[in-house]
């Protein structure tokens, strides 16, 4: 039996302070100066021409007029679209990076397998029929279209972790997508976007709108320099496309990842060393670290790759042992925890291969915070693979608030 003592520092990979949720990629000629024109063809004209057959000649049916379905929204009486200069055209394709009115969407699936409870086919329609829907921003026309045949889609969107997103790298990147520009020479098809393959249904929709947005010409609608996109934008759309932040990523779908739990118990007994701390405190105390326990129960973000349970107990040589005392064991400088765990190395590495027994250290001497560092020190020490910081749920992020330390539990004491 041996012992590895592990401050903070060591455990816990430096929280991202701004997520870039996607960054263009650069493409070759993604501008056209503003002195030239546009010099598209139009490939296919969706204006409705009436065409008389031998059976049903040609007469006039207003009583019948097109209604949109959600994949093919009315087409015979087309908007008008307004150039930044005031110009106004109708169906106009000359701006279309795509060349197409009709661009075909496919999808991907080469990271983890398809979620349980959801498909990928149904975010991709779900995307489709919001851009579909709207109101749109951009200066030309356009009808998504989802096929299966990945080798004529113009847009292929890959469901997997991003690698990375331009010149940016790092854990908080959850989408990535060309911004293909309006009235500008067409990119090499399929056009990629990434989506992260690890959340639940409603945020992987989220964030697939949002890359689509970019994949049709879109920047971030909290970016100044492109803030002029968004001029006659609802808000909803703005929302939807600007930058996305840590703090508001969704839940991890079940099952993601199932090989990363070191222990051979999903129950824990966990004592409580109050320390020097008065008795008349120490139900405060344990009142903190039931709230924290409660949540990591019911884990309402997917995060532990396992269904865990615990129970205090008045034995000091429990799975878990909580120490509020004077943190001696912990670095001076720590600010949130420090942790020892106990286990066994079989393959003689020097990396336990299971745990029995975790030692969580608390040098905050403020209870009303108990709750939180003690949720948090769960969160670093049961799940250490290469994505836990990248997955820490919403309660655990930065930036942190005085409010988030001391109230964060009560919306998950079920």
């Amino acid at each position: 039996m041996s012992r590895l003592n592990i401050s903070r520092r060591e455990v816990i990979l430096s929280l991202v302070g701004g997520m870039a949720g996607c960054v263009a990629k650069k493409r070759n000629s993604t501008t056209t100066p503003e002195t030239s024109e546009p010099s598209f063809a139009k490939v296919w004209n969706p204006t409705v021409t009436a065409t008389a057959t031998p059976e049903a000649p040609v007469t006039a049916t207003p009583e019948a007029p097109v209604t949109a379905t959600p994949e093919a929204p009315v087409t015979a009486t087309p908007k008008s679209y307004v150039y930044k200069d005031g110009r106004k055209f109708q169906n106009d394709l000359s701006c279309s990076p795509y060349g197409t009115y009709e661009i075909l969407v496919a999808y991907e699936s080469p990271g983890s397998s398809e979620p349980d409870n959801f498909t990928y086919e149904e975010v991709i329609k779900e995307s489709i029929y919001y851009w579909n829907n709207i109101e749109s921003p951009l200066p030309y026309p356009f009808l998504l279209k989802y096929t299966e045949k990945r080798s004529d889609a113009q847009m292929l969107i890959s469901f997997r972790v991003p690698d990375g997103c331009g010149k940016k790298i790092g854990p908080e990147i959850v989408g990535c997508a060309p911004v293909i520009h309006a009235c500008s020479p067409p990119p090499i098809f399929p056009v990629d976007p990434v989506i992260s393959d690890r959340f639940e249904k409603d945020y992987t929709i989220e964030v697939t709108k949002h890359e689509i947005g970019h994949s049709i010409g879109l920047k971030h609608s909290d970016d100044p320099e492109f803030g002029n996109q968004f001029d006659n934008a609802t808000s909803g759309l703005k929302k939807l496309m600007r930058s996305m932040i840590p703090s508001e990523m969704g839940s991890l779908r079940k099952g993601v990842w199932g090989e990363d739990y070191n222990w051979n118990i999903t129950d824990f007994n966990v004592y409580v060393d109050y320390g020097e701390f008065y008795k008349d405190t120490h139900n405060r105390i344990k009142r903190q670290v039931e709230y924290a326990l409660r949540y990591w129960e019911v884990d309402p973000h997917n995060y532990l790759s396992r269904q865990v349970s615990f129970v205090l107990s008045d034995n000091s040589n429990s799975e878990i042992v909580i120490k509020f005392a004077d943190a001696s064991d912990c670095p001076n400088d720590e600010e949130y925890f420090c942790g020892e765990f106990t286990g066994n190395d079989y393959e003689g590495d020097g990396i336990y291969d299971q745990y029995y027994q975790l030692t969580l250290n608390i040098p905050s001497r403020t209870v009303e915070y108990f709750s939180w560092l003690v949720g948090y020190g769960i969160a670093q020490t049961f799940r250490v693979d290469s994505n836990a910081n990248r997955d820490l749920p919403p309660p655990f992020r930065g930036p942190y608030s005085e409010t988030q330390w001391t109230t964060w539990w009560k919306k998950y004491q079920y």
